[in-house]
């Protein structure tokens, strides 16, 4: 790996005395980590291939380690949510966010998903997760990855968070600001941060940096919290970040993150954040600051959407004759929205901002398409569903040829004829297939099949 002279020079000013154990940093070996999902599983104990592949994250709830040679984003659990691939140093970000039940939350820069899928898990089915990328392209995978975890109460949307203020000011109880950042802490992972990286781009990164924070005080509601994270070493990017903000609002106060002897302070007078280097911390680089909103502040005041449509009552009876039909001890408890024939639900009761103008990527959880006067369900569906609220399901073992075949969209034969049926692996939801004449049709998505 070379560095380029300018990172290097400005590192061994900073760095000082430690600055050749940062610079071998570098060059140790990558961890590797994944967060379960307790939506879907909490005891890897009693299942031989988690056991056999885990070691615990001491900081982190249902986080863990595992060897490069495990592959688990290979493995059927990943398709089916059972966990999530996700940085040891990044599942840091929400563990200091003291994410609580019923809390209402945003995930600004939110894609590809790590920040929002460790959200969802904490609020376990309540409350609200708002999750945003500008980036329409990655707007879409950031809704993929909440998919597969089988919530039912985050609004995936795309848009610049500037735009929020008005409708959203003082709304969240907490905002998450994962920042777009030069990539220092990503430089093993990726190579191509290191030809991308220089002093013009962190300079960029800081200015975008200080207009996201101040969006988020707008949006967090007194008393709410803000978590202010990158993966880079840059003070620009961090500290100087974090000062520039606190001098524009006398009203925030910075508050302690999780320590331990691997977790160093941030750069005085900061020493109340979080740096994670290399050679200290067994993740890739990172730092995270966390704020809290004192100031008695003007409320959240509710507005109406008028572009949201109500799914028809035509529309309804066919859902319900899906759901009577092929399921057991499921009841939807709130309103079923209309997106061009796909039938949403969001299990959220309480009022929402105006979304008129902002782009709905996913709103809470996709139940399934309208389709010549008959309702289609969606791969949401089956993922959110457990085994025993679906009449027909067939279960495969993981290790079993039967899985990979239906990962890679293949006719699977075999016995029966009991129309829609959840396949499961290992008894984790998997996806949908109609069995027909002793045929199960695939119906695993197009755009999610692997190549053998």
């Amino acid at each position: 790996m070379k560095l380029k002279e300018e990172f290097l020079k400005q590192y061994k000013i900073i760095m000082k005395d430690e600055f050749h154990a940062f610079l071998n940093g570098f060059s140790l070996p990558r961890s590797h980590g994944l967060r379960l999902n307790p939506l879907k599983c909490t005891q890897y104990e009693n299942n031989p291939y988690l056991k056999s592949i885990l070691r615990k994250h001491r900081l982190v709830d249902h986080g863990f380690y595992y060897q490069k040679s495990a592959q688990p984003g290979r493995h059927p659990y990943h398709f089916a949510g059972v966990y999530y691939i996700q940085d040891p140093s990044a599942m840091m970000v929400i563990e200091n966010a003291d994410i609580e039940e019923n809390d209402v939350v945003f995930d600004m820069c939110a894609a590809p998903g790590g920040k929002s899928t460790h959200i969802l898990g904490k609020l376990n089915q309540t409350g609200l997760l708002i999750s945003n990328d500008i980036n329409n392209k990655r707007a879409k995978i950031l809704s993929e990855n909440i998919e597969r975890m089988g919530t039912t109460n985050a609004l995936v949307i795309s848009t610049d968070p500037k735009l929020l203020n008005k409708d959203f000011y003082g709304y969240f109880d907490k905002v998450i600001v994962d920042a777009p950042c030069s990539g220092e802490g990503m430089f093993r992972k990726d190579e191509q941060t290191i030809v991308d990286w220089s002093l013009d781009k962190v300079k960029t990164c800081a200015t975008i940096q200080k207009s996201l924070l101040d969006t988020a005080y707008h949006l967090v509601k007194e008393n709410g919290l803000i978590i202010y994270s990158t993966c880079t070493f840059s003070s620009l990017e961090n500290e100087e970040v974090i000062k520039d903000f606190l001098t524009k609002h006398q009203d925030v106060t910075i508050l302690p993150t999780i320590k331990n002897n691997h977790i160093k302070d941030g750069f005085k007078p900061f020493e109340k954040c979080s740096r994670f280097y290399f050679h200290h911390f067994d993740g890739e680089g990172h730092f995270i600051a966390k704020m809290k909103k004192t100031a008695i502040d003007k409320q959240f005041k509710k507005t109406k959407s008028k572009s949201l449509k109500k799914a028809s009552q035509e529309k309804t009876s066919l859902l319900n004759k899906y759901l009577d039909t092929y399921l057991n001890h499921f009841t939807l408890k709130h309103d079923i929205y209309d997106f061009n024939n796909h039938l949403y639900t969001l299990h959220y009761n309480k009022p929402l901002p105006n979304l008129d103008d902002i782009k709905i990527i996913r709103y809470g959880l996709h139940l399934g398409e309208i389709k010549k006067n008959r309702f289609e369900p969606s791969h949401a569906l089956a993922l959110a569903l457990k085994p025993t609220q679906v009449k027909s399901v067939i279960n495969f073992q993981s290790d079993c040829d039967e899985v990979i075949k239906y990962l890679s969209g293949e006719t699977i034969y075999y016995p029966g004829n009991q129309r829609y049926t959840l396949l499961t692996v290992d008894n984790f939801s998997l996806g949908w297939v109609k069995q027909v004449n002793n045929v199960l049709k695939n119906y695993y998505p197009k755009g999610l099949r692997i190549k053998k």
